[in-house]
């Protein structure tokens, strides 16, 4: 019967207020809301932490309630729900508390107990349908709380016998088949419900006892074995949830009215409360729990204003401490100043002991390690780049609950060697003078850069450096150079690793800094040397010149400024002496003799004594011109020596000019010089250097005396080069002329002779034979012109005629030759010939010129190919064939128009696959191969499929709950393949005659036999029930028949008709008939029966 459960009637707050309980310290969760301001029956999860929700209905008044699910909501909680049921209902204080889904993802949902029909009901809702179907799973028995262990389901539900609770475990699946009871007798004759159900990995059942009874307000636990103990007394808990580590989860009152509270059972001992202020209101109470992940999904009753929710609770563990750079990581002048070279450092801290710390740069991570009793180290493998770089960490707990980053660690990576650079406010000195020297720094060097003076980390040469001043990046020092030293050079540097910056990076050498000074005055220059590109004239060391600004050259101390004087007083130039040589342009000097002296002053101001005089001679008054050039005789070629033309490119002129000038010839132009010679005694003769071009010249010479003052030019001598032989027209040299023809020979100039006799111009020659042409001009330059007239070869033309077959006689078409000339063609072999085979085969033709005096005789060969014949094959395509008829001459039946021999592929006797489309081959060689190709023809044949013979009688009747096995299912075909059978090996088919069975027959040789089915028939027999019903015990007379005695029974539900029916009073006497009538209710499968007794 059904159980009314009044939870405000009891008035439960009233009751629990006098618990008294020494509550364990509140966990640390970070609590955040997945559902509000709703109505919450029921909560469970699934293999893939998925959440399941059973909630009031948007829409309904509160009277439909709904089962829907979260996807991943942890890690999605602002996800939209799916629905995966609605439509139930609840009564006036009866909800749907129960909700459990399996490994495969079916949801299983207990109902109100408001439907008559059914007496309260599990409703499994199918996952592989995507929740789109669902079934009656079990009935009759008011279900409360569920639960899901090892894919097995446990309930709560009603026992009408006992009226209490039992805890009953069935299978899943597709049916509940017989539970077994894991606990009876819970609850009493009134008021509570079992809403908290919880087995954990071990098979331990957790039982939230209802609010009455003897167990009332309990959490019982009872493990695989049997074995029950109370894991909490009157707590009237309302929810019950296991983790995978064996904890237990319990929604239970707090003490506070209208407040329950969430506490963890440690499967080692001890409990922790979570959360202390669930609300609880009217009917309505914290009816859901579920773990995952360490995560709770809890859900929270009405609080009395905006309804329930569903609440996520995260564990939260404290966050690390603020990472901090090891003292051997901080290199450098401090170990705490978070500037450092090393690119591996360690970095430290505290954290949770034993958490599992992570290490981040941004969101790079970097490594982990354990915080081995609250403290952690970790020294990075992947080197940090040079800049700044911020770190933190966070801790993993045992739970996986991770924390929130710990505070920021920057520090700064210097990699950069520091550098230094020396600089001087003065790079030359004199005796008297300082310098004041500056090292600038990149980056200050702290005290690791010093020097006193006389020793430090400077190394200074040539005199003395003063302590260092400043601090910083900037250090100064005053330099002193050495006495009494000439051109001294002092130099100033800093080593490389002398210093360091911040982060302890050595610092770079810097530039030696040199100083030059110099404390003595200079010794005296040498004497005035004139350089010899300014002594003109024939010698460069005379001393006289036409060169008004001489350069003069001496030697003197190097860096010394040499001022030069003309005779004593003129300044007449000045220049610094390098490498201990000068040289100076002097200003412009007068025609005449000069005396030029030098001294010399070095840098530091100090002036030497003057040096020796140097005398020279300014001149530059030019000579008289000279006479006008004249052409030798030996030097004027051809027929006069007069005439100024020859062919002579390199002549000899002659002429007078100034006693002892040198002359010098030039051409037209006046600037290309020809040649030069002295004038001895007032005469001449100059040969061409370079060859002379072909052409005019007007010669003219210039005579440069010993100053080398040049006068004007002479008059003009014109000459002519003649290099150009006659032109012989009419006649190339080395030709042969063929016959007949006429040669108008003629010359452009002078004479010819031909063979050696005169040979008058412009005349002509046709005479055959050979000859020698030799033509002369004014010049002597000749022309040779050898030739010969020959007589004419005709041309034959005659292409390779095209390609003939065997058989093909010769005709015009291939001896088809022509001539150049008139004449006769006679060709081998002759017209008419049937050529073999053959390639290349030669054709001869000769020609006899009817002209013969003109024209020679000639022959010409050409080649042709004569090609085999090609038999012709005559074969159709033969008829269609099944697959297995073997090849035979119906199909292998070509012929040909010659003699030979067929050759078939595939052969006579060849089984071809099926297929359409076939080709068949045939190869035919001709008896003449000499003359006729082989040849071949290919034709196509179709192979049908086979169609296997499927043996299959009909079977043998069998009765209505006999599956259908191999006695049945048992065809068998004449070749391998798969048979499936519909309908399927195990189906029990309802009784009745001639039910069709099919198979269908896949050959394993798909290519080659066609699929196939075949249908027998089989009759289904009805089944006869089984009726149990022993003999009654024996009865006094007057006492009426009852279900004491007329007590059969059977196997499947149907209806009994006694005779003599219940009530009859029979008379006294032994072994009386009572007989019962059984009618089963599956009259299509079952038969009417019959029983006696006595």
């Amino acid at each position: 019967m059904k159980k009314f459960f009044t939870k405000s009637g009891i008035v439960l707050s009233a009751i629990l207020f006098f618990l008294s309980l020494a509550f364990p310290a509140l966990a640390q969760y970070n609590e955040t809301t997945l559902e509000q301001n709703g109505l919450y029956s029921a909560l469970a999860k699934d293999a893939a932490n998925n959440i399941y929700v059973t909630r009031v209905k948007s829409g309904t008044n509160g009277q439909t309630y709904e089962v829907v699910k979260y996807t991943n909501p942890l890690t999605n909680p602002g996800a939209t729900p799916v629905v995966v049921y609605t439509g139930l209902t609840h009564g006036t204080q009866e909800f749907p508390w129960g909700l459990a889904v399996a490994s495969n993802g079916d949801v299983y949902i207990s109902t109100d107990f408001t439907d008559t029909n059914k007496n309260g009901e599990i409703i499994k809702v199918s996952a592989a349908s995507n929740y789109a179907t669902s079934s009656s799973y079990l009935t009759g028995k008011y279900f409360t709380a569920l639960t899901i262990a090892n894919d097995q389901l446990y309930t709560a539900q009603y026992n009408s016998t006992t009226s209490k609770y039992d805890i009953v475990r069935y299978a899943t699946g597709a049916s509940a088949g017989t539970g077994t009871v894991i606990r009876a007798g819970l609850g009493s004759s009134g008021y509570s419900y079992i809403t908290g159900l919880a087995v954990d990995g071990n098979g331990t059942t957790y039982i939230a006892a209802p609010f009455d009874g003897v167990d009332k307000g309990n959490i019982i636990k009872i493990t695989s074995s049997g074995t029950e103990s109370v894991i909490s007394a009157g707590g009237y808990p309302s929810a019950l949830a296991v983790d995978a580590q064996n904890n237990l989860y319990a929604s239970e009152f707090s003490g506070t009215s209208n407040q329950y509270k969430l506490t963890k059972y440690s499967a080692a001992g001890g409990s922790t409360i979570i959360k202390s202020n669930l609300s609880q209101n009217g009917f309505y109470y914290p009816w859901g729990i579920a773990e995952t992940n360490s995560s709770l999904f809890v859900v929270d009753g009405d609080d009395g204003t905006n309804g329930g929710k569903v609440i996520i609770l995260k564990p939260i563990i404290p966050a690390p401490s603020t990472p901090v750079l090891a003292a051997g990581s901080d290199s450098g002048i401090s170990n705490s100043d978070q500037i450092t070279n090393a690119v591996n450092p360690v970095l430290t801290g505290t954290a949770e002991a034993n958490a599992t710390v992570k290490l981040y740069e941004g969101t790079t991570f970097l490594g982990s390690t354990l915080a081995n009793n609250g403290t952690w180290s970790i020294t990075l493998s992947t080197a940090l780049t040079a800049g700044v770089h911020k770190f933190t960490a966070t801790a993993t707990n045992s739970s996986n609950i991770t924390s929130a980053l710990s505070g920021e660690l920057s520090i700064t990576v210097d990699l950069t060697s520091p550098s230094v650079t020396i600089s001087s406010n003065i790079t030359a000195l004199k005796a008297g003078e300082t310098a004041n020297i500056t090292f600038a720094f990149s980056e200050n060097p702290g005290n690791t850069f010093t020097w006193d003076g006389s020793s430090g980390d400077i190394t200074v040469s040539g005199g003395t450096l003063s302590a260092l001043s400043g601090a910083g990046l900037i250090r100064t020092a005053i330099f002193t150079p050495a006495a009494n030293t000439n051109n001294g050079v002092a130099g100033i540097s800093v080593a490389a690793a002398s210093y360091t910056d911040i982060a302890g990076n050595a610092g770079a050498a810097a530039p030696n800094q040199t100083i030059t000074f110099d404390t003595q005055a200079p010794a005296a220059t040498s004497v005035p040397f004139l350089r010899s590109s300014s002594d003109s004239g024939q010698s460069n060391v005379d001393g006289i010149t036409n060169v008004t600004t001489p350069i003069f050259t001496g030697t003197a101390e190097s860096g010394t400024t040499i001022t030069l004087y003309d005779n004593g007083s003129t300044i007449i130039g000045s220049i610094v002496a390098t490498g201990g040589v000068w040289l100076i342009t002097s200003t412009s000097l007068s025609t005449g003799a000069h005396n030029i002296t030098a001294s010399a002053r070095d840098a530091a101001g100090n002036t030497g004594p003057v040096s020796g005089a140097l005398s020279i001679i300014i001149d530059n008054v030019a000579p008289v011109a000279p006479s006008q050039a004249a052409l030798t005789g030996a030097s004027d070629s051809g027929i006069s020596t007069t005439d100024g033309i020859t062919n002579i490119t390199k002549p000899t002129f002659t002429g007078t000019a100034e006693a002892g000038a040198t002359v010098r010839l030039y051409d037209t132009d006046g600037t290309t010089e020809l040649g030069s010679g002295v004038s001895n005694l007032g005469l001449w003769s100059i040969t061409i250097i370079s060859p002379l071009a072909a052409g005019t010249h007007t010669i003219r010479a210039k005579a440069t005396d010993v100053a080398g003052n040049t006068s004007i030019a002479s008059n003009g001598l014109t000459i002519t080069i003649d290099l150009t032989p006659p032109v012989v027209s009419g006649v190339i040299n080395n030709s042969i002329n063929t016959a007949p023809v006429s040669l108008n020979i003629s010359i452009n100039e002078g004479t010819a002779t031909l063979n050696g006799n005169p040979f008058p111009n412009n005349t002509n020659l046709s005479a055959v034979g050979t000859y020698e042409l030799i033509a002369t001009d004014l010049a002597g330059n000749s022309t040779t012109a050898n030739f010969r007239i020959d007589k004419a070869t005709p041309v034959i033309t005659w292409a390779n005629p095209g390609d003939i077959t065997y058989g093909t006689p010769l005709t015009a078409t291939q001896l088809n030759a022509t001539a150049s000339v008139p004449g006769t063609l006679t060709y081998l072999p002759v017209s008419g010939t049937v050529l073999n085979a053959g390639a290349n085969q030669t054709l001869n033709v000769n020609f006899v010129p009817t002209d013969a005096a003109n024209y020679n005789s000639v022959s010409k060969t050409v080649s042709i190919n004569v090609g085999k014949a090609t038999p012709l094959i005559t074969w159709a395509n033969p008829a269609d064939i099944t697959y297995g008829t073997a090849l035979t001459a119906t199909q292998l039946n070509a012929t040909a128009n010659v003699a030979g021999t067929f050759t078939y592929l595939p052969v006579s006797g060849t089984v071809l696959n099926a297929g359409a489309n076939q080709n068949l081959k045939v190869d035919f060689v001709p008896t003449d191969a000499a003359n006729y190709a082989s040849t071949s023809k290919t034709v196509t044949i179709n192979v049908s499929k086979a169609t296997p013979i499927i043996t299959w009688a009909n079977p043998a009747n069998i009765t209505y709950g006999t599956a259908l096995t191999v006695a049945q299912l048992n065809a068998t075909a004449s070749i391998p393949g798969t048979f499936t059978y519909v309908p399927v090996s195990g189906t029990v088919l309802n009784a009745g005659a001639n039910q069709n069975l099919k198979v269908d027959f896949v050959p394993t040789d798909a290519v080659n036999y066609a699929s196939i089915s075949k249908t027998v028939t089989i009759n289904v027999n009805k089944a006869t029930p089984l009726i149990t019903w022993a003999n009654p015990a024996d009865i006094i007379y007057g006492a009426p028949l009852t279900a004491t005695q007329l007590n059969a029974t059977a196997g499947i539900p149907g209806t009994f008709t006694y005779v003599p029916v219940s009530g009859t009073v029979l008379n006294a006497g032994a072994n009386q008939n009572l007989k019962v009538d059984f009618v089963p209710t599956d009259a299509a499968n079952y038969a009417s029966t019959s029983k006696t007794v006595t």
